[in-house]
């Protein structure tokens, strides 16, 4: 198939794709859990803190402190499940890993672009960009981290730039 200079530029740039994803997803995936833990451990702490504190906090000029810690505990305790952080977390560790699956078989069908067939490379090719679409409507669902997908971007370029995909 090594008549077909569009279709591998069109399966490397899936490779390239779908290694982004993956790390996105992935990095987004951890980024999250560290917040939402984050966000879990603070409610509890600034929740005991304002109650056993109360003598300490209640000296003049200093109660502003608990006050506000207080107040920012409940607001962080109230948007924890509007946010639901939990639903976000698990569709970005689905998808990282479905983005690796995916990174897998494109890997694949580029290892065989040059000996398989034409018919073959675009079935293939087909099917993966179907699944790919599914995700993309996965992904939807995520508010974007415009900088963490430049810096994945980045990461990918670097990594694959002694790899040739023309």
């Amino acid at each position: 198939m090594g008549g077909n200079p569009e279709m591998r530029q069109l399966i490397w740039d899936s490779v390239l794709g779908a290694d982004l994803n993956h790390r996105y997803y992935t990095e987004l995936a951890d980024r999250l859990q560290y917040w939402d833990r984050g966000a879990k451990i603070f409610v509890a702490i600034m929740s005991s803190a304002a109650v056993t504190g109360w003598a300490v906090w209640g000296t003049p000029g200093l109660s502003w402190i608990w006050q506000s810690a207080s107040a920012l505990a409940a607001v962080v305790a109230v948007a924890q499940p509007i946010l639901d952080p939990t639903k976000s977390i698990k569709t970005a560790s689905q998808l990282a890993s479905a983005w690796f699956s995916m990174l897998r078989d494109y890997e694949f069908l580029w290892a065989r672009v040059d000996t398989a067939s034409e018919k073959e490379v675009r079935e293939q090719c087909q099917k993966l960009m179907t699944e790919e679409k599914r995700l993309a409507e996965q992904g939807a669902t995520l508010t974007t981290r415009r900088q963490l997908a430049r810096r994945c971007e980045e990461e990918v370029r670097r990594s694959r730039s002694t790899e040739t995909g023309g």
